[in-house]
């Protein structure tokens, strides 16, 4: 069986490297380099490669609701953080809020990710303000580098295990 956190995580991640900003540009251009979408990884050392944008996720909790022998309804934790390349501070803060409402409305607008094999609901949410986020401290480099948020995707899925899988 595969693994049904991968199938919903790798489901997000396709369904986020699709995002596009109000006037239909995407948020994750392709480069000479890399290919659309190298923003949006499970890999945070992408984030010294230039970009405007970013979305890294890593698991997170995952509770479980049985319903009947053999079929589980998962909560897929899926940790993202978003990222907005700091430049001036009000246009880093509208880019911040335009990139995050893009973010909600992309996964509110596309609860099953596509049709991913027994998901049937996503939730994003966040508990935590966004941040400035530095990699250098040294008085030259105290700008920030970044603006990032947190955040959560809850992925719920249905399960069914067969007689081979459990």
């Amino acid at each position: 069986m595969t693994d049904p956190y991968v199938l919903a995580e790798s489901a997000l991640a396709s369904f986020l490297r699709t995002l596009k900003d109000g006037s239909g540009d995407t948020f994750f251009p392709a480069d000479t380099e890399r290919d659309a979408g190298w923003q949006v990884s499970d890999d945070d050392t992408v984030l010294g490669l230039g970009g405007e944008y970013f979305a890294i996720y890593r698991p997170g909790a995952c509770p479980a609701v049985p319903i009947s022998r053999g079929i589980k309804d998962y909560g897929w934790e899926v940790l993202l953080d978003l990222y907005v390349r700091y430049t001036y501070y009000k246009e880093s803060w509208d880019k911040f809020k335009a990139y995050r409402y893009a973010v909600i409305t992309l996964l509110d607008t596309n609860q099953s990710l596509g049709g991913t094999n027994g998901v049937h609901g996503v939730n994003f949410k966040s508990d935590d303000k966004p941040l400035y986020f530095r990699f250098n401290e040294t008085p030259e480099k105290a700008k920030p580098n970044f603006i990032i948020q947190p955040t959560q995707v809850v992925i719920t899925q249905r399960v069914i295990y067969l007689k081979g899988d459990l």
